[in-house]
């Protein structure tokens, strides 16, 4: 599991790393980043060289072919740092055919004291090129009891909207304050379809169990209501859950 992963990465030292290409692999909100950022700071990285494709806006795009032949001459530049240097991909996914083979001569014999970090939500989606130059480390869907253990204070509603995916749960505990009741309620079924849900039918991991699982959670919610009558938020709320399913059944046939 993800334990075992960052166990395993705790265990390596900047002078004696095992590979010189490393790739993440989990559904979005799993906790990739996360766990890429620790263990950079665990190696005591100082000179990062961040391939990024997102707009000052905050959304993204692709990344460019020149943002790729920048960062191949970056690294042909002495580094001055007495750290190792790394080359970090956080959405792997965006790498088109034309970058990948701009930064293929890099990852498979990068400068020394050089390694890559490259996370993505299936191999599928890269390169075979890409991926068999990497040593690859798949994150797994966490158990209810751990993130339990992750997150504290998280409400039963929460944990299983969440899915098993910690950011998620991160997402709705921050965005519960700030929300009236009925309209947190729907964006939580929103954030499961737009996100988790659509990454799980993308990557062939998706059969029915989350939606399941949150019209359970809802028809539980509407026997507790007084009176055995619907409010306005559990329709919405089922209304939300319907979308949801629409949306990741597309996502399946397109990926299909």
């Amino acid at each position: 599991g993800s334990k075992d992963i960052g166990r395993y990465l705790a265990h390596l030292q900047a002078d004696a790393l095992p590979h010189h290409a490393f790739l993440f692999v989990g559904s979005e909100h799993i906790g990739k980043t996360y766990l890429a950022n620790a263990w950079m700071t665990h190696l005591g990285v100082r000179d990062c060289i961040v391939l990024d494709s997102r707009n000052e806006d905050g959304s993204y795009a692709n990344i460019s072919v020149k943002q790729a032949r920048d960062c191949v001459s970056e690294l042909s530049r002495t580094s001055f740092s007495s750290s190792i240097r790394v080359v970090f991909i956080e959405r792997g996914d965006d790498l088109s055919e034309d970058v990948s083979n701009v930064l293929l001569k890099s990852l498979e014999e990068p400068p020394a004291r050089t390694i890559f970090i490259i996370l993505a939500t299936d191999t599928r989606v890269l390169l075979p090129t890409i991926v068999s130059r990497c040593f690859t480390l798949r994150l797994p869907l966490v158990s209810d009891a751990h993130l339990k253990g992750m997150i504290k204070d998280m409400s039963e509603p929460i944990l299983q909207l969440a899915c098993n995916r910690p950011g998620v749960a991160i997402q709705l505990m921050a965005s519960a304050p700030r929300e009236s009741e009925e309209q947190s309620g729907f964006e939580r079924i929103r954030l499961c379809a737009t996100s988790s849900f659509s990454t799980a039918a993308t990557s062939g991991e998706y059969n029915e169990e989350d939606s399941s699982r949150i019209e359970a959670f809802l028809s539980r919610s509407l026997h507790d209501e007084k009176g055995g009558i619907p409010s306005k938020r559990i329709i919405a709320l089922f209304d939300g859950l319907s979308a949801a399913r629409s949306y990741m059944r597309s996502h399946i046939s397109a990926a299909r």
